[in-house]
């Protein structure tokens, strides 16, 4: 079956009951997660449940996960392929929207903080060098790559310093990114280090669960050597 064909079987499923509908979806996309057309086909479904939503939360939805009616996830994808076909500007555009569209609702409050974590080493080493005191929100989408990636089109335009308190964004929505940190020694070797600076030193002294020693590690090159697997 083709995954228009599977995405029309799962709508004929649907009840009409919002709750019951709901498990029905999250049920099908774990069935169909591990097949070849897996991801095609969860995005789809993805698309049916919003669908489904009641205005009030598609409202809230709409805030937290869509720009322009587009998920952040596909928005990320969209600009990455437009680098790859180096057309950094457009690119830049998307990549702003979704810096944007994070600062302002994924901020760290008081009681918890968003964080995207890739995997479970990730997680804990953050648990053993952060000993966080807030709430962990785990985001749906990596927000930390996204931000990075914006901070990769800054640099390509040439815009070093604004470049380097992005990616020490990056760093603040997932203090385990080593690739923000590799990023970060870029600039540091390079003729732009006094931006690079802005990389380690955003969160310093802030109160943050995002505080620790940990990135003089990075610096050092401790945890970098050997880790292009995190």
């Amino acid at each position: 079956m083709t995954t228009k064909e599977i995405i029309e079987k799962i709508r004929e499923g649907l009840t009409g009951e919002y709750s019951v509908d709901m498990v029905y979806l999250e049920s099908q996309a774990d069935k169909y997660r591990p097949t070849k057309n897996g991801k095609e086909i969860e995005s789809a479904i993805a698309d049916l449940a919003y669908e489904i939503l009641p205005d009030d939360k598609r409202a809230l939805l709409n805030k937290m996960m869509y720009i322009d009616g587009k998920r952040l996830d596909v928005v990320f994808a969209d600009a990455r392929k437009l680098i790859d076909e180096k057309k950094i500007e457009e690119s830049f555009k998307l990549t702003e929207a979704l810096y944007t569209k994070i600062r302002m609702n994924y901020r760290e409050t008081e009681k918890e903080v968003y964080l995207s974590f890739r995997n479970p080493l990730e997680h804990q080493l953050y648990l053993y060098f952060y000993q966080p005191s807030k709430k962990l929100v785990r985001p749906v989408f990596d927000l930390s790559q996204m931000v990075l990636l914006h901070g990769y089109n800054l640099l390509e335009l040439k815009r070093a310093e604004e470049a380097a308190r992005v990616i020490g964004d990056a760093i603040r929505y997932n203090p385990m990114n080593t690739d923000a940190y590799l990023t970060c020694r870029m600039l540091q070797n390079s003729a732009r280090s006094g931006a690079a600076a802005f990389c380690h030193q955003g969160n310093a002294g802030s109160g943050s669960d995002t505080d620790s020693d940990f990135p003089l590690l990075l610096q050092s090159g401790i945890l970098l050597r050997g880790n292009k697997g995190l």
